[in-house]
């Protein structure tokens, strides 16, 4: 569902800048404070009951609602209803393991999860009220197969969305871009919006130097999400071979030669693609392979 930043750009640090005393809201900063801690919480509880389902241990799946009272407590006023979720989630799996129905009860157990950072998402949503990209959903659904909505974030809301998203996946990078299938939405990092306006909307073409990887990097972003929407079922590792392959299409799209189409997509592969995490490549991502979207022609990727 998401995408993080390629290793050779570097990883997505939060810098910190100077805030003026008369902004600063300490109220807010407490209550800030207060979210991230239940969160980081939520994730140790759930961190220990997955573990034990995955090792043959269900004792804290058969014990998460106590675990739950003990060690998370009241959530912050954002958080209630992904508390409500989580505990829900908890009481089901303890049932199941009750009447000897793992499978039931631990399939929708992995589901928390996601439906907790779609409600953050929504209710962040909602807030921040993101910019919508006409342009950027024109350009995503020629490959969504779908006509989908485009938030372009500030950094402000994206790194808070992004801290959030990394707590309860237990992530180490900072996510870039992620889409919401259900909701046909596709969510994009600053630093991702600003490369595709400016190339989709004029003459921006980088050519071998950090810009041009930038704007490989927010071009195959663009098009991994677009390729959750459009295959929802599909592994992190398949949508990303399909993506490097769709830059094509964008570039194309934007009335660029295939000289550019050769350059965007070789970066993407060349570069980028050996220094993804692991999850997000796959030996079958070569010519001719299932997952070549060409495959009656020698174009790769």
């Amino acid at each position: 569902m998401k995408r993080t930043l390629l290793v050779p750009i570097g990883l997505l640090f939060v810098t910190a800048g100077l805030i003026g005393l008369g902004a600063w809201a300490p109220w807010e900063s407490r209550e800030r404070e207060h979210e991230v801690g239940w969160l980081t919480a939520y994730a140790g509880w759930s961190n220990r009951i997955d573990a034990g389902l995955s090792g043959g241990d269900y004792a804290p799946g058969a014990n998460c609602e106590a675990a739950y009272a003990e060690e998370l407590g009241e959530p912050p006023a954002r958080l209630v209803r992904a508390a409500a979720l989580a505990l829900a989630g908890c009481r089901r799996l303890q049932q199941s393991i009750a009447e000897s129905e793992l499978a039931a009860g631990s399939s929708e157990w992995y589901g928390v999860r996601g439906s907790i950072l779609a409600d953050l998402t929504d209710r962040r949503t909602r807030v921040a009220a993101p910019e919508q990209s006409s342009e950027l959903a024109a350009r995503a659904a020629a490959l969504a197969g779908e006509h989908p909505e485009v938030f372009c974030w500030s950094s402000t809301n994206w790194e808070e969305l992004s801290e959030e998203w990394r707590l309860v996946r237990v992530d180490e990078l900072w996510p870039i871009g992620f889409a919401d299938p259900k909701g046909g939405r596709i969510h994009l990092a600053p630093q991702i919006c600003e490369p595709l306006h400016r190339f989709f909307g004029g003459n921006y073409a980088p050519n071998l130097n950090l810009q041009s990887l930038e704007l490989a990097t927010a071009l195959v972003t663009l098009a991994h999400e677009a390729e959750h929407l459009r295959s929802p079922e599909a592994s992190e590792a398949q949508v990303e071979c399909v993506a490097i392959q769709r830059v094509r299409n964008l570039v194309r799209g934007a009335g660029r030669a295939r000289s550019y189409e050769d350059l965007m997509t070789g970066l993407a592969w060349d570069v980028g693609y050996p220094n993804v995490p692991p999850e997000y490549r796959t030996a079958e991502c070569h010519d001719g392979s299932v997952l070549d979207v060409r495959p009656d022609t020698s174009v790769w990727p």
